[in-house]
């Protein structure tokens, strides 16, 4: 994904910084479809595409839209091709959000993570993405 450039009033090229924000989102990370995601789940499946569907209703996954199509970002499974559990307790912590802010979200460094961004610490510590989270959400406290 490239990012939008444009030529401003004073003729220099500027960049369009939630392309920028988008391009590194989407970069960041491998991006499955429903089919994907769906045979890995369950490779003998006749609708592959129906458990994203029920995993999204239940609020276990979220996918962002790119040309029409929902992915799924890839640190939101195990190894066998389930959702990580504290997936959904960081989705409900994360209510409200799109998609994209999201995944924005998981792309970003923490400091509660050791500089890591959540998407980094999935696997290795997903009940400190839950608290990165709700930190998160805190923000700022002062006193």
């Amino acid at each position: 994904m490239k990012a939008h450039r444009r030529i401003g009033r004073t003729g220099k090229t500027t960049i369009d910084p939630s392309a920028e924000a988008v391009a590194a989102i989407i970069n960041g990370t491998e991006w499955l479809t429903a089919q994907a995601v769906g045979k890995r789940h369950d490779p003998d499946a006749t609708d592959p595409q129906a458990v994203t569907n029920q995993w999204k209703k239940e609020a276990r996954i979220f996918a962002v839209e790119l040309a029409g199509q929902p992915l799924y970002p890839a640190y939101l499974f195990d190894e066998t091709g389930d959702p990580v559990p504290e997936v959904a307790e960081i989705l409900g912590v994360l209510a409200g959000y799109s998609p994209l802010r999201i995944a924005s979200w998981f792309e970003s460094t923490s400091s509660m993570l050791h500089g890591k961004r959540p998407r980094e610490a999935m696997t290795s510590d997903s009940k400190a993405v839950v608290a990165a989270a709700k930190d998160h959400v805190v923000g700022a406290v002062h006193g």
